[in-house]
């Protein structure tokens, strides 16, 4: 049993049969609309489920990162939110971040962990995981309002002025999603620990960010993350 419909006090006399199935009817439809509802929800807790633990398949290849994509959804969503991004946006943003480094699962783990700068091959290696990214969540049916993930989550390192990658876009191509996801990215990048430097402090992450809006980062999703850090919310 998934409810209980109660009908009392019927005005003008007793229910008659056909009251009584009408009402079993509208049992029935309300009753089905509940188990599709509860069904839908299963599937959307297994879905993001899923997503979770290929996060986590990207956090075990290293353990100093670990956590990255989680704390880069935070950080967008967060930066989405103070955008007024409606909460069915936010999730599809928090899917396009949890998978933004999906691609490294393709990135020799010498390159990922060198503690020194990378040579320009290498560094040409680490630019693959962005169109690995792409290529591996296109594979993957996302529906509905999540259609577009493989593309924003794979265009976290593309540029306002065209000069990013895989593919040069420019401000008017890329996502609005992916600028909010490349600005979350770098904070977090910057601010935290890495195989070749220490992190940083937010101010000093913030002032390389501002040095590049308009150029590399979007001006709203840079001002709302000002707006985070001087709230204390970051």
């Amino acid at each position: 049993m998934i409810g209980v419909v109660q009908a009392i006090n019927k005005c003008g006399g007793d229910f008659s049969t056909e009251d009584v199935e009408t009402l079993q009817s509208i049992a029935a439809i309300v009753g089905i609309a509940i188990e599709n509802a509860q069904l839908l929800e299963d599937h959307d807790r297994q879905f993001h489920s899923v997503l979770e633990a290929l996060a986590a398949s990207i956090d075990a290849k290293d353990t100093l990162t670990s956590g990255h994509s989680q704390k880069v959804a935070d950080i967008a969503c967060a930066i989405g939110a103070l955008l007024s991004y409606t909460d069915s946006e936010l999730d599809v943003l928090r899917v396009a971040a949890i998978l933004h480094d999906y691609g490294k699962i393709g990135i020799d783990d010498r390159v990922l962990k060198k503690p020194g700068k990378l040579d320009n091959d290498e560094f040409s290696h680490m630019q693959q995981h962005a169109s690995l990214t792409y290529d591996i969540l296109a594979r993957i049916h996302f529906a509905r309002k999540y259609t577009n993930v493989p593309m924003i989550a794979s265009s976290h390192h593309e540029n306002l002025d065209g000069s990013g990658y895989p593919r040069g876009l420019d401000s008017k191509e890329i996502p609005f999603m992916a600028k909010i996801l490349s600005v979350a990215d770098v904070f977090e990048a910057l601010t935290a620990d890495r195989h070749y430097r220490q992190g940083m402090s937010v101010t000093d992450a913030l002032g390389i960010i501002e040095s590049e809006v308009g150029k590399k980062f979007d001006p709203n999703v840079v001002g709302a993350l000002k707006t985070l850090i001087a709230k204390g919310d970051l």
